[in-house]
Order: structure tokens, then C-alpha cells, then sequence
């Protein structure tokens, strides 16, 4: 089988695609203005499409088999590990390709629907609408252009991305509900464990494995009891976290705003944009509003 990126690079003679990475699970690589057929060799990993710039015609064939389908913009293609196909597109060329982590995809198979990760197979779907997806596609297209974010915020993207296409895409998933052990929640050693090596560690780029290991359970498993149990992703309860550090820090000292940022693991545009969000106002207004408090 040839290697995702490999092909990607060969798919163009000028200028390579516009591969995106970084710190992350996956890689997106946009393609514009390339030959509307392309032989697409069996690749090591499954990839997903994204068709942009409109809709278009989209020819799909594999040995005598034909398909034809008119797909909308923003649909999505999938293209599993291990299969070729020759494509020929009618219409604005503008898509991008997303390599799913093979790795994520076994353990969420194996810890969210309890089967044998060996059997894993996505089906060869084109062209299919699904929102869920689209909006998968649309953060991790932002993420591969911000390669600042953080390992918690990679992991959370990669396992909801990879739990998404198996529900979807899987041909042997398909249909099933997640088993009721992955939808509990943490034992409250788990989960208080989990918490206050979050405070204590505001400042570092925490990954998803300290976090996991912390519990005893599977990455993915963990990721989905954190959220049922404390109402939202890791990330988000860890940036809840690191605002209320940032609220006091704000009216108990004379830190500057990015001393403060430095104090709870983000930069200084990441906290005024977070602040904002969820407090209606900047970190400097919050200061200011709240002086008579200082000590």
C-alpha cells in the first residue's frame, strides 16, 4: 500500500498541495486546480474527502464498477485503507483530505462499540451530507491552520472524529449504539483525581494521555465519562479551569495580562478571546471593574 502524504505530494507537479499539520492526529491537504482524473492508489490509512467550491459531478470507478453521483458542496467521500479508485470530477476542482489516525479509529472501536478493532472496515461512501462531519472537517481544517492548539484539544478533535465515522461510516458499526459501559461515567476517585491534577497543572500543555492514565481507562472511554460526567470535554472543563485562576489572579495581583495568560497555560490573544466568550468582557475591564477587590 503507498503512503498517504507520499501520493499527496505526486498529485500535483506545481505546487505541492497545501498540506497542514503540527501537533495533531491527522492531516489535511487541500487541492485546487489539479487534473480532474486522478488515480488514487490503495492507501495505507483511510482518508475522507471534502468536495468544496460548489457542487460538481463526481465519477468514481473501480475495476468494471462505475459510479456516478452529483454530490453538494461540502459533501463528503470516503476513502477506506487498502482500496484503489480512479476519480474524474466535473466541476470547479477544490477539495481537501483528511488522513484519520488508525490508531484512534482501533482503540474507539474497541473501547466505544466493543468489537474486534481487526475487523474494522469503512464503506466507500461519495458524496454523503452529514453535519456532524462537516463541522468535524471545518475544526480540523482551523486546527491543521493553528498548529498552537493544544494536545487536549487534538485528542478531544481526533477521538470525536474518529467515534463520528465509525457511526457513520463503518460497515459493521453501523447501526449500533454505543455499549452502556462507554456512555458511564467516572467513579468520583476518577474524576477528582482527574480535576486536581488540572489545577495543579494549569500552566503545561496537559495531553490526553496524562489525563487517561490518570484513570485507568481507555482514551476513548475516558474522553466520553469525563464529558458525561462533568457536562463538557476535557479541554473545556480544563480552559473553565484556567478562567476562574485567570478571574483571581486578575483582582488579587499586579501581573500583567501576559504574565496572567502565562499563569494558566494560554497565550494573551487566546485569553481575551476566552475571557470574552465567557465573560462578556476583557480580562482588562474585568480588572478594572472589579479594583476595589484587589489585596
Amino acid at each position: 500500500m503507498v503512503d498517504v502524504t507520499s501520493w499527496h505530494r505526486k498529485l500535483q507537479e506545481r505546487p505541492g498541495p497545501e498540506l497542514q499539520g503540527g501537533r495533531c492526529d491527522s492531516i489535511i491537504a487541500r487541492f485546487r486546480d489539479i487534473d480532474a482524473r486522478v488515480d488514487q492508489p490503495a492507501l495505507d490509512t483511510n482518508v475522507l474527502a471534502i468536495h468544496l467550491g460548489g457542487p460538481k459531478r463526481v465519477i468514481r470507478r473501480c475495476g468494471f464498477h462505475t459510479l456516478e453521483v452529483d454530490v453538494p458542496e461540502n459533501a463528503i467521500t470516503v476513502m477506506p485503507a487498502g482500496e484503489a479508485f480512479r476519480w474524474e470530477t466535473f466541476g470547479l476542482i477544490d477539495f481537501a483530505h483528511l488522513q484519520l489516525d488508525q490508531d484512534i479509529l482501533r482503540k474507539v472501536v474497541l473501547e466505544e462499540f466493543d468489537r474486534d478493532p481487526d475487523r474494522m472496515r469503512l464503506r466507500p461512501l461519495v458524496g454523503m451530507t452529514d453535519k456532524r462531519l462537516e463541522r468535524f472537517f471545518a475544526a480540523a481544517l482551523a486546527r491543521g491552520q493553528n498548529p498552537n492548539l493544544s494536545r487536549l484539544q487534538s485528542d478531544a478533535l481526533a477521538i470525536a472524529l474518529s467515534t463520528d465515522v465509525l457511526e457513520t461510516c463503518s460497515g459493521y458499526a453501523n447501526g449500533l449504539s454505543r455499549t452502556l459501559l462507554a456512555r458511564g461515567k467516572l467513579a468520583t476517585w476518577q474524576s477528582r483525581r482527574v480535576v486536581e491534577y488540572m489545577r495543579d497543572n494549569l500552566a503545561d500543555d496537559i495531553a490526553m494521555e496524562t489525563l487517561v492514565a490518570l484513570t485507568g481507562l481507555g482514551r476513548a472511554r475516558f474522553f466520553q465519562a469525563f464529558k458525561n460526567t462533568m457536562g463538557r470535554t476535557p479541554f473545556a472543563h480544563l480552559l473553565h479551569l484556567r478562567l476562574i485562576h485567570a478571574r483571581a489572579l486578575l483582582v488579587r495581583t499586579r501581573l500583567s495580562m501576559t504574565e496572567v495568560a502565562v499563569e494558566v497555560g494560554l497565550s494573551s490573544t487566546q485569553l481575551a478571546v476566552a475571557f470574552r466568550r465567557a465573560h462578556g468582557t476583557t480580562p482588562s475591564a474585568y480588572r478594572a471593574a472589579n479594583a476595589d477587590a484587589a489585596t
